[in-house]
């Protein structure tokens, strides 16, 4: 027999749990960290990793605040408008 070779990378779940050991809010800062470790050590090039944490931190905390803020700040119009 031949050695096999992972054809796919699979995610898993344990950055999660090694960034919900440290008492930081939302694993901030560990969480990235086990994320980048997790990635370099599947073969990722150091810098792309870190590229790809700081990416999926913007698309997952920042993105979602973006309707949140417009609807927040269409509250006052929305509040002080005529009945119907």
């Amino acid at each position: 027999m031949t050695s096999r070779e992972p054809t796919a990378r699979t995610h898993r779940p344990w950055p999660r749990g090694v960034a919900a050991l440290l008492p930081t809010p939302g694993g901030l800062g560990s969480l990235d960290a086990a994320l980048t470790f997790a990635l370099t050590a599947a073969g990722v090039p150091g810098q792309t990793a870190i590229s790809a944490v700081i990416g999926y931190c913007l698309l997952t905390g920042c993105l979602p605040m973006a309707p949140g803020l417009l609807s927040w700040g269409c509250w006052p119009a929305v509040r002080h408008s005529e009945p119907v």
